[in-house]
């Protein structure tokens, strides 16, 4: 088995980056599970699997849950503390990705911020397997707590990274978001690349889990 430890950790946060972004294009909640399952297709995933369902914590509130077969993390027990624990690019030099260029450390930290709790756990090709997780902090809302998660030992488990966003603050249905994702993915989909190139993704609402049917914005109706 192996030995876990917890160490908590400060996220970094640039407040004027990431201020401008939300402010400028509109940043929302949904927009944090497009960058999530972006980072998934950025680390070559070829399976996507998203729960979407109402919050058994957080009344009123959604809980999300991305879990992907993609590469993970590079040592996640260095790039997860040191790259997803960053809120807001500084600068042009910084590794950041992501529908809007900010990566999914935005969606865990800022989901964090506005009241809910977030976490992620990664595995990469070398079996190396680390995580982290963040939480509303009253004393500071600013700055969310967050705590490191290393397992120390390499594992036999297959790549891929999970991050769950519990108390998302979102009102939309799983019906419509499904529907963004079919024509959102469609160009990286197994239906316009084929199965050996393309992504597949499935949506669990609680109560049922489907396949995503894409759809060419373009061509196709609903």
């Amino acid at each position: 088995m192996s030995k876990k430890t917890r160490t908590r950790i400060k996220p970094t946060i640039h407040t004027d980056a990431l201020s401008t972004v939300i402010k400028a294009t509109g940043f929302g909640a949904d927009n944090m599970i497009f960058e999530i399952i972006d980072g998934s297709k950025d680390a070559g995933a070829k399976n996507i699997d998203i729960i979407y369902k109402n919050s058994d914590k957080y009344d009123g509130r959604k809980y999300v849950r991305n879990s992907d077969d993609g590469h993970g993390f590079n040592n996640p027990c260095v790039s997860v503390p040191k790259d997803l624990n960053v809120a807001g690019a500084k600068n042009k030099k910084e590794n950041v990705t992501g529908a809007f260029g900010i990566g999914s450390s935005v969606a865990v930290i800022k989901n964090a911020m506005d009241g809910g709790e977030s976490a992620c756990k990664s595995t990469d090709k070398l079996g190396r397997r680390a995580g982290g997780s963040w939480e509303y902090n009253p004393e500071n809302p600013n700055l969310p707590n967050a705590y490191f998660d290393n397992e120390n030992e390499q594992t036999d488990l297959a790549s891929g990274t999970v991050i769950t966003l519990n108390g998302l603050d979102i009102d939309m249905t799983a019906e419509h978001l499904s529907q963004l994702i079919s024509t959102t993915y469609y160009p990286s989909s197994q239906k316009a690349l084929g199965a050996k190139d393309g992504i597949a993704i499935t949506m669990d609402n609680g109560k049922v889990k489907k396949s995503i049917e894409f759809h060419d914005p373009f061509f196709d109706e609903f």
